[in-house]
């Protein structure tokens, strides 16, 4: 980690779990957290990482901040409602952590991992 930074952690789930195999059922290919300062509103930095990490680090100099979370397919298009983390702040070597769950109700359409399992169990394909 660089000197004078800090670092946000953001830890996520699915329907409170972290089994790989629900990013790929729930078509949800990367988890995006995008970082705003809080003093100008400015974007900090959109920090990628794979869905079934379940986990990314993120270093930042000292400031306020603001967070949000989206898991996106492969095309990037948002599978899930933007989750707002909240605000922190990041003084020196501060570490920050989060962790998120993307729950049945937080994916666009009927395309959730249980639901899709559903049709699954039933022969459907959606």
């Amino acid at each position: 980690m660089a000197e004078g930074h800090g670092l946000l952690t953001v830890a996520w789930t699915i329907e409170g779990a972290t089994n790989p195999d629900d990013c790929s059922v729930s078509r949800a290919h990367r988890m995006d957290v995008y970082v705003t300062d809080d003093a100008d509103g400015r974007v900090v930095g959109e920090f990628t990482e794979a869905c079934d990490a379940f986990g990314t680090s993120i270093q930042l100099p000292p400031g306020r901040y603001s967070a949000d979370s989206v898991l996106l397919d492969p095309m990037g298009h948002e599978r899930t409602s933007i989750i707002e983390l909240g605000s922190f702040e990041v003084r020196g070597d501060d570490r920050s952590s989060f962790e998120v769950d993307f729950p049945p109700g937080s994916f666009h359409s009927d395309l959730s991992v249980s639901n899709l399992k559903r049709y699954a169990s039933k022969g459907e394909t959606r």
